[in-house]
């Protein structure tokens, strides 16, 4: 498994595969990966099954993502001897499109190593997560094929690019979103009447030197005044973003919501309703969560049913992956729905079972069922 062997979900494979009577799996740093993909190569066995997993928060993975993009595109300029010291510092958004650019870089590695191993079964697509953790991409991908998502702004390249965009769609609430970011990182809810404007963010702006540098936080504020929210974009826009039409949402006991489900082998899976008092719904956020059985009696015939047609439309996209996590948005009628995002990964939801099953106990029952007992 390649991830970070302390995170949670490691630990969540261990208990998997621990219920289905299987001994532990190897596990290999995105650290280690960083340095020398034939560190990966090394510790394939014959006939194995690599599971490749979220890089996590782990500094030194960040580090090696950053350092692996360095000079591999515009922008990416963040030097080897500055890395390792912004990401020490907690929460801070270091050159997001650099980190980008060195995790595609290593997922071109574990792809190309894949090739020349047909032997070892992944149960992911490497470029399929490439596309996944570009949110313009996955956004056309999505549209091109008919499936509902939110109308598409643009990429501005600083707040007066996003205004100018905002007048020309028609647009006045908005969701600016970093390109390559995920876990709600760099995002912003904004909206506008008249002259007025006002913004929600889990992003603080701090001045150091003449310069903002943006730090991620757990915390949910509102800006009412142009001048942060135009110092928050413009800095954010350095980042690359996407930016798409806010769509309104359900309510349910007092909140708005979006679903987090789980699509495994195709079909869906765990679903669980993300409840918010702010327009940011991400569950580490410390927000609400409810069993989605608890709104079930609100769609209209059929209604639900589409939902779960479009999770398996969207998980047919992407053929090699054995899961993948969406967020969908609901109409407040309940009579349409929005695909959010599309998560590569996405599937640590807590406290939640599917027909008796976490998510890790589903895909290791699907692994065992269809590629073999090897893991």
């Amino acid at each position: 498994a390649l991830a970070d062997p302390e995170g949670p979900r490691a630990a969540a494979l261990r208990d998997a595969l621990s219920h289905a009577e299987c001994s532990s799996p190897h596990f290999l740093s995105y650290t280690d990966l960083g340095r020398d993909v034939g560190a990966l190569r090394s510790v394939l066995p014959q006939d194995a099954i690599l599971r490749i997993d979220s890089p996590g928060r782990s500094v030194e993975a960040q580090a090696a993502m950053l350092n692996r993009g360095y000079g591999l595109g515009p922008g990416c300029t963040t030097t080897p001897e500055r890395v390792l010291a912004l990401c020490q510092r907690k929460g801070l958004l270091v050159n997001s499109a650099q980190w980008y650019r060195g995790f595609t870089a290593i997922l071109s590695d574990i792809s190309a190593l894949l090739e020349g191993r047909p032997d070892v079964a992944s149960t992911a697509s490497p470029e399929a997560i490439a596309t996944l953790f570009d949110k313009t991409s996955t956004h056309a991908l999505l549209r091109d094929d008919g499936i509902p998502v939110p109308p598409l702004v643009g990429n501005p390249q600083c707040y007066d690019d996003l205004d100018s965009m905002m007048t020309a769609s028609g647009h006045n609430r908005v969701f600016v979103k970093l390109r390559y970011g995920s876990g709600a990182s760099g995002i912003v809810a904004l909206e506008r009447s008249g002259s007025r404007i006002q913004a929600w963010t889990t992003v603080e702006c701090v001045r150091e030197g003449g310069e903002v540098e943006l730090f991620n936080t757990r915390k949910i504020v509102r800006l009412r005044e142009l001048e942060p929210i135009v110092t928050l974009v413009d800095a954010l826009c350095k980042h690359e973003v996407h930016v798409e039409r806010w769509v309104p949402k359900a309510g349910f006991q007092g909140c708005t919501f979006d679903i987090r489900h789980l699509v495994v082998a195709g079909a869906p899976a765990h679903a669980v309703l993300r409840m918010s008092k702010s327009p940011i719904t991400n569950l580490h956020l410390r927000n609400e969560r409810a069993p989605v059985e608890s709104i079930h009696d609100r769609f209209p015939a059929g209604a639900w049913d589409g939902v779960e047609a479009t999770c398996r439309q969207v998980a047919a996209l992407f053929p090699e992956n054995l899961h993948v996590a969406l967020d969908i948005a609901i109409s407040p009628d309940f009579r349409r729905h929005w695909v959010l995002e599309v998560n590569a990964f996405g599937d640590l939801i807590h406290d939640c079972l599917w027909r008796g099953k976490t998510p890790c106990d589903l895909q290791v029952a699907h692994l065992y069922g269809t590629m073999g007992s090897h893991v």
